[in-house]
């Protein structure tokens, strides 16, 4: 993953993603995204592109990880939203370059267990229940939301 040297680059890479990709997404994801995008600040359009793509989980494309988390790490790298407080912005790129197949830092990746649950309020926008988006590498990716109730 290359990392974005300013804010310049980072709004180029949420316009690239969106010239060349969006129409391979489903409408709910197109229009979180519009949303996302259209934000005034740029600030705030960084932001909600990059946690609107991190709640895609397994789902999301390499390019949309990729894009997520050069995003999520420039916002994160100035603490935007909150995201270098508490630790949510590093936690959410280390899970997107995990799941990119990145070599591991050394000390390996955080735990499954550990990754930044997604935003509930983008989850909504994008018609997602929580368990639809656990990371391609844990047991729960292929899980369905809900067994069927059993029947006597």
């Amino acid at each position: 993953m290359n990392f974005l040297p300013d804010i310049s680059g980072a709004l180029a890479v949420i316009d690239t993603f969106l010239i060349q990709h969006a129409r391979d997404l489903n409408a709910a994801t197109q229009a979180a995204l519009l949303q996302a995008s259209s934000q005034a600040s740029p600030v705030d359009k960084m932001v909600a592109f990059g946690e609107t793509l991190y709640a895609l989980g397994a789902a999301a494309s390499a390019e949309a990880k990729t894009a997520a988390a050069q995003v999520i790490e420039f916002a994160a790298r100035y603490s935007w939203h909150g995201l270098g407080a508490d630790g949510r912005g590093a936690g959410i790129v280390a899970a997107l370059r995990r799941d990119l197949g990145e070599a591991a830092p050394a000390g390996g990746w955080p735990d499954l267990a550990t990754d930044p649950a997604p935003r509930p309020d983008i989850q909504a926008a994008l018609g997602l229940a929580p368990a639809t988006i656990a990371p391609a590498s844990s047991p729960l990716a292929a899980m369905p939301a809900s067994a069927p109730a059993a029947s006597s």
